[in-house]
């Protein structure tokens, strides 16, 4: 088939087009699902059911169950959308196929996008341990930049990180809980790893969150590149209104034009992070934490869909104006931190 349109590129197999699914549509759903909801929603469909005949407490729990699969529903067409938006010519390729060719091509694009996924999980492993190494105090074992296993709620400077804000590291008998088990570390996506200045407080769970230094730096090195990662060695203050003032030092203009595209770039983002994007950097930086082999949905009880989709409804699923306009505070602050200049100088408190 040939590709036509405004994001499409010269020589860009159905494969490599599924690269950036994971990233920016969506990190767990299949891309029929999508299809199916999307359909549903075009035609009106109401998985609610009737009432007639139901007790009480059916009712109850029909109706909880109606939220859920309402957010589920919202949630679901807001990737379709980006899928549009990613993905040239896409409905017109679901009008003209055969029912084959679609499974086809669905597979061509979801195998471009675990191949993505798995190339970042690969990178994140090494970086991770990298930065974490070269931090103060240094992780006591080193970190390897190989291998996770000798990670995870075991080790103190990647346990801290894993640790929810619940809990208290600093206290011996607490982390022994947590490592031993009595306490479940599984039980919250809050992380410290999260948290501006890798603290949190849980009576007031949005102070600082998802503006952490290792967030930031994650998703620098996977949509914007390594270097400008390695460029921001600070985090901010967690006022939420607050954007780096301190300007970035001049960079060295280069003779030789650019030859290479960033992801961010490639993406279509233009200059605007988006919640699917963050809550993927956020999972890519707790599992660089944790000490499993290989890429895994559930990890010792923890749900990293339920992280994913925990961070998307944290930006979209908000009632009433105040919430409405922390979360867009929150993107505002983003967008300067990643796109506003090539060097973030960002400090700590």
């Amino acid at each position: 088939m040939t590709w036509v349109g405004s994001r499409a590129r010269k020589g860009v197999s159905v494969t490599q087009l599924g690269h950036g699914i994971r990233k920016v549509v969506t990190l767990f759903e299949d891309l029929a699902s999508l299809v199916r909801v999307a359909d549903d929603d075009h035609l009106g469909v109401d998985a609610g059911g009737s009432d007639i005949d139901s007790t009480y407490e059916e009712i109850r729990i029909k109706k909880r169950k109606s939220v859920l699969s309402k957010v589920f529903q919202q949630r679901s067409l807001a990737a379709y959308d980006e899928l549009l938006r990613l993905i040239p010519n896409f409905e017109k390729k679901l009008t003209d196929s055969s029912p084959e060719e679609l499974l086809t091509f669905y597979g061509q694009l979801q195998r471009g996008a675990s191949d993505a996924r798995s190339k970042d999980t690969f990178t994140m492993k090494a970086v991770v341990a990298n930065w974490l190494n070269m931090s103060t105090p240094v992780p006591n074992p080193i970190l390897d930049p190989t291998c996770r296993l000798n990670r995870g709620i075991q080790h103190n400077t990647t346990g801290r990180l894993l640790c929810p804000i619940d809990f208290d590291w600093d206290d011996e008998v607490v982390r022994q809980k947590l490592q031993s088990g009595v306490e479940d570390w599984t039980s919250s996506f809050l992380a410290h790893c999260f948290y501006a200045g890798g603290s949190g407080d849980i009576n007031n769970i949005e102070k600082g969150f998802l503006r952490s230094l290792y967030l930031v730096k994650t998703f620098q090195t996977l949509f914007t590149s390594p270097s400008s990662a390695q460029h921001t060695t600070h985090i901010a203050s967690d006022d939420e209104n607050t954007a780096p003032t301190t300007p970035a030092p001049p960079r060295k203009k280069s003779k030789q034009p650019a030859t290479r595209t960033n992801v961010a770039t490639v993406l279509c983002m233009n200059g605007k992070v988006t919640p699917r994007a963050i809550a993927y950097a956020a999972v890519q930086l707790h599992f660089a934490l944790t000490d499993t082999p290989q890429w895994t949905d559930i990890h010792h009880n923890f749900d990293y869909q339920g992280l994913y989709n925990f961070i998307i409804d944290f930006f979209e699923d908000v009632d009433g104006p105040d919430a409405k306009q922390f979360a867009k505070n929150l993107l505002g602050w983003w967008n300067k931190y990643v796109f506003a200049s090539p060097h973030l100088v960002i400090y700590n408190h």
